[in-house]
């Protein structure tokens, strides 16, 4: 008799196997959908590309991989095809390798069910070229279908017309129509794209060189082949080749010939062609009206697309999506009298729609629900292995009235959120608001009353509902800025009003209360809801164009970045409406996440998503120094997308932002540092570590960013945080939150006050000096020494310093501790005396020389110039952007008291932790084996041989310093921008010349890089921002 394990056991031995069998499943992905690489993406040819020609050949497999792993590859490649064939079902009647080409062309346009973030349509274009091929010829699988006329149509500049394909079968016409409206999809994605036929790969034409484009743009990364022109040919025809073929083929149905024609002229009207557009809704309408079983004029003036609503006759669902699709039309240029009569008509008319007779079997589109429990996916998958694929029936031809569903209230919402918008922009503000408000009740009562099971109307229940919400959302904040405007103006003109002007303010501050009340109770619904949004809508639900406000407010249809998940409505900042910048920072969230499981705490972040694909999986951290300053000190004086330096009156683009490369988030911590209230409740860094982790993990759930990869960078005291907290994530080792794969630490704090600020070296804690006077300074003399010009002092002053070092042991220090490798028995400073204090006088001398001297950055001389961010100044301007009231609104935060360095103690008794090259940051080292600290040259506070020396009695990955002198060039070339470098040779002019060239050194070892920059100072960024 066989002995059970106990049932944990058991559990346990079944739940392996399912994540086992879960693994394999969901690794066929990523060897099955993306078989060739390309410049942005794979492109399998023009020849047998399905299956693709990376799989390997049967022969191959035999030759070169044991029998095992050849079992394994074949049983992965099966699983997958038949999960794609469930979930996109192809012609049974086709051949296998026909139906490949469609099932892997149709999964590849839906990414965000495969694993993908975004559509490989290089491939996509190659799998639907091939299959067209297949299908259009009559001797093999075209078999029975004509040319229409003698020999088919010619139109210029199209080609032939479509085919009579009406002896086929309606799989088989189905099929074929899914291939052409997927090529014509491929096709608007890869205009202006290339391919180059010898090499195989496809790129847009800024990629491509040869003579109209003697200087490309350079290859992404990892990609070594550069396509050349004289081996080039377009990507893709025009898009109108393929819609045309559908709207002159016969046999096609209604409801697809419409389909085509509506794409078509939507991608007319975004070529900017909206004379031709609108004659392609003109055409639009005559299939619907040729297909109604009433007279089209008696249910729709075709003309204008409004409905009559007589109550005589219902208008078809082709008539009704025609109607609507040219109300988006005119609302999009602004012709809203005619968008909303037609929008009113629609929505009279679905309102009117009859319920189903009894017992109606509606019809479903194919879905496959995806669990993610792990044993419903297992069983799901074996399913899927042995019921064989049900081909569904086909959808209705949409020539009858539509019934009324339960998706129906769903349209209904959709169609008010428009007509809200549009009353909202064109005449009354409140009553566009309450039509929103309805919508937005309307699609909430729907989804609840939605089953599970009802995946695809829950899906765009979903998304009328958070387009209403985020209408809403904005709405509501427009009036409250405008309540608070007409109060201050009320309270201004107050005092030129002989009476009633109390009154008047009163009435304006109850206004202004009305809104902002609203505004609270909106917030809290949106959290409420948003969870049940988050789970439906996916990608889809970060579209452009859903909402056309982005038309009246003339903003662009910048699609969201693809990693946030989740459309924080709350967060959202306005990236034309930012105070004194005049254009479009792009898209950004700012606010305050709790930094605390209670919640009791939160810190102040503002997060910009990359639109730099290839930054899609990562995200970037800037933390400030201090303690206690500001990480919007980085944004707007280095790194941020727009910049506001010292002396200037206005923001202006910066062309090395770095969001340009990588989605970036600054965050003020810990607590009680800019944006983020205080009291701060740390005491050391240990404490800051565990507050932060806390914070980010609101912040991945937030947005959606689980296991991206974490880079960690920022500035000065930052060099304490950063090792501190890179170590406490390390710890979790828990990569869906911190996922951390390196750190750059800038002028950095890494050790003792003494050792970076003085030049001291003590590798003992107990020998640690905290006091800034009377301290020894080894490095402060050879750096005088290397910039007499810049400080200006006498010789008899030079001369006595230099003796005094030399008395105090500082430069025999310095060269002994300076080599490399280091030595054996590292050398320490002598016995000193209070002599031995230079740093305090060359300071001291410094300033009278000029009253302007910035330790800094040593060349500043006077005057001091106005700084937006509030430091202290000698002349007039600008100052302290972050303080005003504006400014703090469309950051979400509440009125504060801005100070970029404040005055609030961040640690009430000294940062009781180790300094971090004492402590976490040589483990930091070696586990990310990515670890960069740079110096300014011209930063006289914390030593750049501070650092080196610091460096030199490190050890880190089985060796202790540097084995060799950090002393290599660090060249940029001269280049237009960040993401444009180009090469060293490009003939002129350049614009950004002053950033390139041979700016300071770079070198790197077991895993550590260190990089000086000669023209910069604390804060290095601030003025090398190439580097």
């Amino acid at each position: 008799m066989q002995t059970d394990l106990p049932i944990s056991s058991n559990h346990r031995k079944a739940e392996l196997t399912v994540l086992k069998l879960t693994n394999t499943i969901e690794s066929i992905r990523d060897a099955t959908s993306s078989p060739t690489q390309s410049a942005t993406g794979g492109h399998p040819g023009n020849s047998d590309t399905c299956p693709p020609q990376s799989t390997p050949s049967l022969s191959s497999i035999h030759a070169k991989v044991p029998t095992r792993t050849r079992n394994t590859s074949v049983i992965k490649l099966g699983v997958y095809q038949e999960e794609i064939e469930h979930q996109w079902p192809t012609p049974p009647e086709w051949s296998w390798k026909s139906r490949w080409c469609l099932r892997s062309a149709q999964a590849l346009q839906h990414p965000e069910d495969i694993g993908k973030l975004m559509t490989n349509w290089p491939m996509v274009a190659g799998y639907l070229k091939e299959l067209l091929e297949r299908l259009e010829d009559p001797v093999g699988e075209g078999k029975g279908i004509v040319e229409q006329g003698d020999g088919g149509f010619l139109v210029e500049g199209v080609g032939k017309t479509g085919f009579d394909v009406s002896s086929k079968s309606e799989p088989w016409r189905r099929g074929y129509f899914q291939a052409l409206m997927g090529a014509a999809k491929a096709a608007e994605n890869l205009e202006g794209w290339l391919t180059d036929r010898k090499q195989r790969i496809s790129a847009p034409a800024e990629y491509v060189v040869g003579p109209s484009n003697p200087r490309p743009k350079p290859m992404p990364a990892g990609q070594k082949k550069v396509p050349r022109e004289e081996d080039c040919e377009q990507a893709s025809p025009s898009p109108e080749v393929f819609y045309m073929k559908i709207l002159t083929t016969r046999g096609f149905d209604t409801r697809q010939k419409l389909d085509a024609a509506l794409a078509y002229a939507d991608w007319l009207d975004y070529k900017g062609l909206q004379d031709t557009a609108s004659d392609m809704y003109n055409w639009a309408m005559d299939i619907a009206a040729s297909g109604s079983p009433v007279d089209a004029g008696k249910v729709v003036d075709v003309k204008t697309g409004v409905l009559k609503n007589d109550g005589k006759a219902l208008p078809s669902e082709n008539i009704l999506r025609v109607s609507t699709a040219l109300a988006v039309y005119h609302a999009r240029h602004n012709n809203l009298p005619t968008a909303l009569s037609i929008f009113t008509s629609v929505l009279k008319a679905r309102r009117s729609l009859p319920p189903p007779p009894p017992g109606t079997i509606m019809p479903k589109l194919p879905s496959l629900h995806k669990s993610k429990d792990p044993f419903r996916y297992l069983f799901d998958s074996i399913k899927i292995m042995l019921v064989p694929v049900e081909y569904p029936a086909p959808l209705p031809s949409g020539n009858e009235p539509p019934l009324r569903t339960a998706t129906s209230a769903c349209d209904e919402a959709g169609l008010m959120t428009y007509i809200g918008e549009i009353i909202y922009a064109s005449s009354s503000k409140e009553k566009g608001l309450a039509w929103t408000r309805d919508a937005v009740d309307t699609a909430e009562a729907t989804m609840l009353e939605l089953g599970e099971s009802d995946r695809i109307p829950r899906h765009r229940c979903a998304e009328c509902l958070r387009v209403g919400l985020e209408n809403w959302k904005t709405m509501v904040s427009r009036l409250v800025a405008k309540a608070e405007k007409e109060e201050q103006e009320s309270i201004q003109n107050a005092g030129r009003s002989w009476f009633g002007g109390q009154k008047q303010i009163e009435a304006k501050s109850v206004e202004r209360k009305r809104w902002e009340a609203e505004n609270l109770i909106l917030d809290d619904r949106i959290r409420r809801l948003w969870p049940m949004i988050d789970g439906e809508s996916g990608l889809e639900g970060i579209a452009p164009n859903s909402s056309l406000f982005l038309v009246f407010d003339n903003l662009d249809s910048r699609v969201i970045n693809a990693d946030v998940f989740v459309c924080c409505v709350g967060f959202l900042v306005n990236g034309t409406g930012i105070p004194e910048v005049d254009f479009d920072v792009g898209e950004s969230y700012a606010g305050l996440l709790p930094n605390s499981p209670a919640g009791n705490s939160s810190l102040f972040f503002w997060f910009f998503p990359s639109q730099n694909p290839k930054a899609q999986d990562e995200i970037t951290i800037w933390l400030n120094g201090g303690p206690g300053c500001s990480s919007l000190d980085g944004l707007l004086q280095e790194n941020g997308p727009f910049l506001w330096l010292p002396g200037t009156y206005k923001p202006a683009r910066n062309p090395y932002s770095w969001t340009n490369l990588t989605n970036v988030v600054y965050i003020d911590q810990p607590a009680g540092t800019g944006f983020s209230p205080g009291p701060s409740t740390v005491d050391d860094e240990e404490g800051v570590a565990a507050q932060f982790k806390s914070w980010f993990k609101h912040f991945v759930d937030t947005f959606g960013l689980h296991g991206h990869k974490v880079y960690l960078t920022g500035e000065s005291y930052a060099g304490q945080y950063i090792p501190y907290i890179a170590s406490a994530m390390l710890d979790e080792e828990d990569e869906k939150y911190f996922n951390v794969k390196g750190i750059q630490i800038n002028d950095p704090s890494i050790n003792d006050d003494s050792v970076m600020i003085y030049g001291m070296f003590c590798m003992s804690i107990d020998t640690r000096v905290d006091a800034y006077s009377d301290n020894p300074t080894a490095p402060a003399v050879r750096h005088l020494n290397h910039y007499t010009n810049v400080f200006a002092l006498n010789d008899t002053f030079l001369a006595d310093v230099n003796s005094r070092a030399d008395k105090c042991g500082f430069n025999k220090f310095l060269d002994e501790a300076l080599t490399y490798p280091p030595p054996k028995d590292f050398p320490v400073l002598p016995e000193i005396s209070s002599e031995c204090a230079i740093w305090d006088d060359i300071v001291a001398a410094a300033y009278d020389v000029n009253p302007c001297f910035n330790y800094y950055h040593l060349t500043d001389y006077c005057p001091y110039l106005w700084s937006e961010m509030g430091f202290p100044s000698l002349a007039g301007g600008p100052n302290n952007y972050f303080n005003r009231t504006d400014v703090q609104k469309a950051l979400h935060v509440p009125r504060t008291d801005y100070s970029v360095c404040g005055e609030t103690t961040i640690f009430k008794n000294g940062d009781q932790s180790p300094p971090s090259a004492l402590g976490p940051l040589p483990s930091v080292i070696e586990r990310t084996n990515n670890t960069i600290i740079g110096h300014g040259w011209l930063d006289y506070l914390l030593f750049l041989n501070g650092s080196l020396v610091t460096i030199q009695n490190m050890t880190w990955n089985g060796a202790q310093g540097f084995q060799k002198p950090p002393v290599e060039p660090l060249y940029v070339p001269y280049h237009y921008g960040l993401a444009e470098l180009a090469n060293g040779n490009a003939p002129e002019p350049f614009t950004l010349i002053a950033g390139a060239g041979l700016l300071g050194t770079a070198h790197t070892e077991r895993g550590l890089t260190f990089s000086s920059v000669y023209l910069a100072g604390h804060g290095k960024l601030r003025i090398n921002m190439s580097c």
